[in-house]
């Protein structure tokens, strides 16, 4: 084949990829012109919808037996309650839900096209997921620190992790390596005593696999609390 015909032929191949690459980009443009219609309508019956609610007087749906109110409606929002009274939940115009439990503290929020939060029973933000993925926090005891946090993609699996001091500083490498010192040892300890765990994940270990002990000792969480302990000092 001449010199003449191979650089045709690559004239040909590189004009096909950039009609593919053509078509290619149009379909998405397109599906992202169609995403972006179908969200505009949907906002324009969310906001029609909250109007209208909004200009509706106050309606009792249901109460308890002691007369207490349990759910009403009232211009525009929808709220529940506990038996005692306290606000169990509320619903604005928008669709926003947030839910409250016994003690008046938010558990959970819910914001349309904008995600879910999860609070624990002190009010700290444990989990954040929208379309996206999700966040996940844990924290120093009682306290507002923040020590890990989890990201997750859409399909829940993990993306990234970090690891807090209590003043905020990112500390993920030293952690993650004295994580690993803890399970090299856990590990020698499982081969030389054996490991076994219950369904709550608490670890044990038989003393009498080992035939240099001569005393029957039977150990749980006990071990592995010193040996972290160690790499945290």
């Amino acid at each position: 084949m001449s010199a003449a015909n191979f650089a045709f032929i690559a004239v040909v191949n590189m004009m096909l990829q950039q009609r593919r690459a053509a078509e290619e980009r149009a379909r998405r443009e397109a599906k992202e012109r169609a995403g972006i219609e179908q969200e505009t309508a949907e906002y324009n019956r969310i906001k029609e919808s909250a109007l209208k609610k909004a200009s509706e007087p106050e309606k009792v749906l249901a109460t308890y037996s002691n007369g207490q109110v349990k759910e009403k409606n009232a211009y525009g929002y929808h709220y529940e309650y506990y038996e005692d009274g306290k606000t169990k939940s509320v619903t604005n115009v928008t669709g926003t839900i947030q839910e409250y439990d016994e003690e008046g503290t938010l558990r959970r929020e819910f914001i349309p096209y904008g995600g879910e939060y999860i609070y624990d029973s002190l009010g700290r933000l444990i989990k954040e997921k929208d379309s996206l993925g999700a966040k996940e926090y844990f924290y120093y005891g009682d306290s507002h620190c923040k020590e890990h946090v989890i990201v997750k993609d859409e399909t829940d699996e993990i993306t990234s992790y970090r690891h807090l001091t209590k003043e905020g500083r990112d500390n993920t490498e030293d952690y993650l390596h004295r994580l690993e010192k803890i399970k090299r040892l856990k590990d020698i300890v499982a081969k030389k005593y054996g490991r076994e765990e219950d369904k709550d994940g608490n670890a044990s270990y038989d003393m009498t696999k080992d035939t240099s002990k001569g005393s029957v000792l039977t150990f749980k969480d006990r071990m592995l609390a010193r040996v972290k302990e160690a790499f945290e000092k």
